[in-house]
């Protein structure tokens, strides 16, 4: 092996590791937000995730009414099931 591959080599390695701790950190950020989340199995269907999804019919028709204010975002919905953390809205 040449000192020209064993140097690609080396970088290839510290690829993976940035790669790997990159994606740890995603992971880590990722849970503690469904951590914050009440609901987390409903989570791709909170006002957060549409807004991100450009869903905006499907936000209108959830947030017609509103009766329920999310404490993370702010967004505004019919139902505590469509936020992370509901709190009834002040009148």
């Amino acid at each position: 092996m040449t000192p020209r591959q064993v140097s690609s080599g080396c970088r290839l390695n510290q690829s993976i590791s940035w790669d790997m701790s990159y994606i740890s950190k995603l992971k880590e950020v990722i849970m503690a937000s469904l951590k914050d989340c009440e609901t987390p199995d409903y989570h791709d269907m909170h006002m957060c995730k549409l807004r991100k999804k450009g869903l905006m019919e499907e936000i209108d028709r959830r947030s017609a009414n509103p009766t329920v204010v999310c404490n993370k975002c702010g967004a505004r919905a019919n139902e505590n099931r469509d936020l992370c953390q509901p709190r009834p809205c002040q009148p």
